[in-house]
């Protein structure tokens, strides 16, 4: 009696079925990784059974077997990546919340970070010469200038207890004009800004190398829009 043909179109239908199962449900977690593996394993004995029976290849087989292989490693991938996040609590699913400090100023860290660093190469020592203020004012003079007409980008210099200064109020006056986070009309336009230098310079003719002060930065959501020179 003629031995039963295991490779039959019945077991090709089925790794046809299967493989379309597996390619479409590797992303699902545990059920993607399951239906490639038993998509594999019959994919496997039909190719076997094809070859010990000396059968004609059907391709259904084979592309069974392919999609098995893209469904395991796409699902072992998922369910790796979901276990080692509940476990090491790797937040990899969470939303990442937007930081108000850069959406309200419509700048990223890095820009603010590179903004503040004019004034955070001296606010970050204890006491300051005379010559590291003046190198600080017109370093401040410098930035103003290349912010020209841009909202928040103006750094405003105060003075306190500042020896032969006797125009701090004017000096005041001249930052409100140029800051808008100072002061709701305030506009860094060029007339602004060119007010403010003279008279920053006119500050920093004032300090005196010989002497030691001390500032200190206000900011505005992390960017730094005023500085306060204070002699000790």
């Amino acid at each position: 009696m003629e031995e039963k043909k295991y490779y039959s179109r019945k077991i090709c239908i089925v790794a046809l079925i299967l493989g379309i199962f597996a390619l479409i449900l590797c992303w699902v977690p545990i059920l993607g990784l399951i239906i490639g593996i038993i998509e594999l394993i019959i994919s496997l004995i039909a190719n076997v059974k094809r070859i010990k029976y000396k059968e004609k290849l059907m391709w259904c087989t084979i592309f069974g077997f392919i999609a098995s292989i893209i469904g395991i490693i796409v699902g072992a991938t998922v369910f790796f990546v979901i276990f080692f996040n509940a476990i090491f609590d790797l937040n990899l699913f969470k939303e990442i919340p937007v930081d108000p400090s850069y959406s309200m100023l419509h700048m990223s860290r890095g820009d603010v970070e590179m903004y503040n660093a004019t004034v955070m190469n001296y606010a970050t020592k204890e006491t300051l010469s005379g010559m590291d203020i003046k190198l600080m004012i017109e370093d401040i003079i410098t930035q103003n200038s290349q912010y020209v007409d841009e909202s928040k980008k103006f750094i405003g210099i105060h003075a306190k207890n500042i020896s032969d200064y006797h125009n701090e109020d004017y000096l005041d006056e001249l930052v409100k004009n140029a800051s808008d986070l100072e002061s709701e009309n305030g506009n860094n336009n060029w007339n602004n800004i060119n007010a403010a230098k003279d008279e920053y310079r006119n500050l920093a003719k004032s300090i005196k190398k010989s002497k030691e002060y001390k500032i200190t930065t206000t900011d505005y959501y992390g960017l730094i829009y005023a500085v306060l020179i204070e002699e000790l």
